[in-house]
């Protein structure tokens, strides 16, 4: 039998086959085992369609697939390109076994999980929300759209980067991504993200009324500048002493609500 390659294009249909019939065929023993055999049925069709013995061979492969298997939605199709690769290579005679790919396969679950729900069960969908809620409370129907957008696009960024990747490398990626710290460097940034979002939105749509009480504190626009440029210097100068940017995002906060009760 001549080696076989999966086409790009049957890889990306698998793949939105999977993507779509996840949360759909999702059960309770199962988990998305049923969208994972689905979408794996075309590539071991494809693979062993001139093989003398394909239907057993193709029916070895999606016994494979049946093991409970749950993965985090968008880095759950890097997984599965991990798996075609190796279902490619079995094909094509190399020295790997079909309990090699069911371990795996089994193996890859909880560090794609611990990824995409750092960052996107954890992150991105949160910030795509509070970036739209303001609109939407301004009546801005266009805001729902605005967020499906925003919510797809890490999704989308992760599977076009990453199963190309996982399909060449195999369980390697995997190693690479653990390794690379991507969490640690997130993380971060994400928190402050969530501050300034959030100290955004209270600070447009929460009020206080002051009965009998009118403030008026004229500021010249050049003392405001002038405030302005020492606050930098200061967060500057912190920032270069290792103080963590949370704790500076979170003082200011502190600060500006105390000077607003208070001032």
């Amino acid at each position: 039998m001549n080696s076989r390659k999966i086409p790009k294009w049957l890889l990306w249909t698998s793949w939105l086959r999977m993507m779509f019939f996840q949360m759909t065929s999702q059960s309770f023993d199962r988990g998305y085992t049923n969208a994972f055999t689905g979408a794996m049925s075309p590539i071991l069709r494809y693979l062993y369609k001139e093989h003398p013995d394909a239907d057993q061979r193709i029916r070895e492969g999606l016994n494979r697939t049946r093991n409970y298997y749950l993965c985090e939605q968008s880095f759950s199709g890097v997984a599965f390109a991990i798996i075609v690769g190796m279902e490619e290579r079995l094909a094509n005679g190399e020295p790997i076994s079909g309990e090699m790919i069911a371990a795996t396969r089994s193996s890859i679950i909880g560090p794609m999980s611990g990824l995409g729900d750092t960052i996107h069960g954890s992150t991105t969908r949160q910030l795509a929300v509070a970036l739209t809620i303001p609109f939407c409370l301004l009546g801005n129907w266009k805001a729902a759209f605005l967020m499906l957008i925003f919510l797809n696009i890490s999704p989308f960024a992760v599977a076009f980067l990453g199963v190309p990747k996982g399909y060449q490398e195999g369980s390697s990626f995997v190693l690479k991504l653990v390794k690379s710290g991507l969490i640690q460097k997130i993380a971060p940034v994400v928190s402050s993200a969530y501050m300034f979002l959030f100290g955004t939105i209270a600070s447009r749509f929460l009020t206080q009324n002051l009965k009998d009480i009118s403030v008026k504190l004229p500021v010249n626009s050049y003392l405001l500048a002038f405030i302005t440029g020492i606050l930098i210097y200061l967060y500057n100068v912190m920032l270069a002493k290792k103080i963590k940017p949370n704790w500076l995002v979170l003082g200011s906060l502190i600060i500006g609500t105390l000077l607003a009760f208070f001032a």
